[in-house]
């Protein structure tokens, strides 16, 4: 299989220029570092913001994976809907038949 001579020129042009995002790179890898590693994409992207370095989030999001910055941290308790248990019923004082009827 031939490829063009255009696709090769622009492959082989894709390797030698480098990685575009190097500079962002470092400058992430130091705000995680300066923040205790406990910062996650989203809150090291809102430094980012107040730097005025402008990238979009998805683009960041994806820099910060790669370089395997991971926040290890305490996770969230799960949501739990238990109240205690079921107070009694209480006493019938009308004496009244709460069953259901069925009609046949």
């Amino acid at each position: 299989m031939t490829t063009s001579r255009s696709s090769f020129f622009y492959q082989r042009q894709c390797l030698l220029s480098g990685d575009k995002y190097e500079k962002l790179k470092e400058r992430i890898k130091n705000l995680f570092e300066a923040k205790g590693r406990h910062y996650g994409y989203g809150r090291i992207h809102a430094l980012l913001v107040r730097e005025e370095i402008r990238v979009f989030r998805k683009s960041h999001q994806a820099v910060h994976g790669k370089c395997f910055l991971i926040v290890f941290g305490r996770k969230g308790r799960r949501y739990s809907a238990y109240q205690g248990e079921k107070t009694p019923a209480a006493r019938n004082l009308l004496k009244q038949d709460l069953r259901l009827k069925t009609e046949h």
